[in-house]
């Protein structure tokens, strides 16, 4: 890639606030040193919506139509600070965004660096990820510590006994790191590409591929924010070049392009609620998202409830596992993620005068949100235990890209909803030396065990034959039919109106 020099003009918008630049360039020669931070199904940590071709191709028709055709939004692109030159010269100021020289090894290096100085220390630690430095020869401390390590064979000799005595110890540190599940999206692509970093050739193909294509899509001096759509439809007329208005932002950090697309794209064509909780909780950190916190809340999005249909997605704690629905055709994935975020949303905010009552004292079961998520995976945990026959069926249809009644929206719904009342209904029947029904997850498995005793798996494995039941109303009709098969002591007859259509 050579040097590409630009005349711009700097805009400083208020006292305090970072100059950005106003310039234009062929759409063509912007791909050459821009790329887009897209997610993809196999690597999520971009913010990018994804490329819709259909649009780029109807961009670029309308832009050989005619040549009163124009397209004046301007594109807007972060450039990375270590590859751009600015010269002042008021009122024209220039601009030289520099070759990138770096080798893949160079990129993946950086890369590393890029995602561990973003996690927290408690997000290392998460990850078992333990920081060191590049030194002048592109090696980290810790190579250069495990090169001393094979010099040093005959003082490991002499330590054979220290080791021996602490080989027990190590045991138990490698049990519990087995146990811990790193608590981001980014602090398990970092831990994954600390891996990468470490030992290039134990990383399976597949995932060499997806790291390679992430890489190359971030890697470059420049990330597109916003315009992707037309600078490719752009691209794509052959016939001449077509010159697009930019405006560059050198040296913005990264955290600050995701807070950035959201309000552009907040207030241009909205984002759809999937693709913005699919954004923050994968290209941000969780110390990002705080940091965030105040200026998301003040743009209308709860930056903290964003995680929640992820870790469904991803925590090996949770009964849906690889069941949600991002968009991205992944196999087995037929819980649309919208559908899973109203069930989770409606557990982790239900009433506190209701949860109260479900665990007493509330304590941090209800201000630490990770408390609570993790009530809901027990309670989930719970159901797909007693109904482990249709729930095996309905993950097995789910492989096939098969719904069955089990994952359906009204069925997730209507059930927690079901279970829920009937526990703070059995609360007065209950021996008053029991804990609370949600006070542990083996008080938990408890209740819906006992509850589900009277409402089997057959309820959810006979067709339901009536029609428009995911509505409000229906919701209401099928939680009715649950409560007439539990107050039948668990009798699911043929002749009950949901089964007759």
């Amino acid at each position: 890639m050579p040097d590409y020099t630009y005349q711009a003009l700097q805009l400083i918008q208020q006292p305090g606030a970072p100059p950005f630049y106003i310039t234009s360039a062929p759409a063509a020669e912007l791909l050459a040193w821009c790329d887009v931070p897209r997610a993809k199904g196999d690597f999520m940590a971009g913010y990018q919506r994804f490329l819709n071709n259909k649009r780029v191709a109807d961009l670029a028709e309308y832009l050989r139509m005619d040549p009163s055709n124009i397209v004046p939004g301007t594109v807007i692109i972060a450039v990375d600070s270590d590859y751009i030159d600015v010269t002042d010269a008021d009122p024209i100021f220039g601009l030289t965004v520099r070759e990138d020289t770096r080798t893949f090894e160079d990129k993946l290096q950086e890369l590393w660096g890029h995602f561990t100085t973003r996690l927290s220390e408690d997000e290392l630690t998460s990850a078992h990820i333990h920081v060191s430095t590049p030194n002048g020869d592109g090696e980290t401390e810790q190579q250069e510590a495990d090169e001393e390590e094979e010099q040093e064979g005959e003082e490991e000799e002499q330590e054979a006994d220290e080791e021996e005595e602490q080989e027990g110890e190590e045991e138990q540190d490698e049990e519990e790191e087995e146990a811990t599940y790193p608590t981001s999206y980014l602090a398990q692509i970092a831990k994954e590409l600390t891996d990468a970093v470490t030992d290039w050739d134990s990383v399976p193909a597949a995932r060499q591929e997806a790291i390679r294509g992430y890489i190359e899509g971030v890697s470059k001096p420049g990330l597109i924010i916003d315009g992707q759509h037309r600078v490719f439809g752009a691209k794509n007329v052959s016939e001449f070049d077509v010159r697009l208005p930019v405006v560059i932002l050198p040296g913005l950090a990264f955290a600050e392009q995701v807070f950035q697309f959201y309000v552009l794209n907040s207030k241009a064509r909205p984002l759809k609620p999937t693709e913005l909780r699919r954004i923050i909780s994968t290209s941000l950190t969780n110390a990002e998202i705080d940091q965030l916190y105040g200026r998301f809340l003040a743009a209308g999005i709860e930056a903290e409830e964003a995680r929640w249909t992820h870790e469904l997605n991803t925590d090996p704690a949770s009964p849906f596992r690889m069941r949600i629905d991002f968009g991205y055709d992944e196999p087995g994935a037929v819980i649309p993620e919208n559908v899973a975020d109203q069930v989770v949303r409606a557990f982790m905010k239900m009433p506190m005068g209701k949860y109260r009552q479900l665990i007493d004292p509330l304590g941090d079961r209800w201000t630490d949100t990770n408390n609570r998520l993790e009530l809901f995976f027990w309670f989930w945990t719970a159901i797909k235990e007693v109904y482990a026959t249709a729930w095996g069926c309905a993950e097995a249809e789910a492989d096939e890209g098969k719904k069955h009644q089990l994952f359906m929206k009204v069925a997730l719904l209507t059930l927690q909803t079901f279970l829920l009342n009937r526990f703070v209904t059995a609360l007065p029947y209950r021996n008053p030396a029991d804990p609370p029904p949600l006070s542990t997850q083996e008080e938990v498995r408890k209740m819906v065990k006992s509850t589900l005793t009277n409402l089997p798996a057959d309820f959810f494995e006979k067709e339901w034959k009536l029609k428009q039941i995911d509505t409000a109303e229906g919701r209401k009709q099928l939680e009715q039919f649950m409560e007439a098969v539990w107050n039948n002591q668990g009798k699911v007859h043929g002749n009950l109106g949901l089964f007759q259509g």
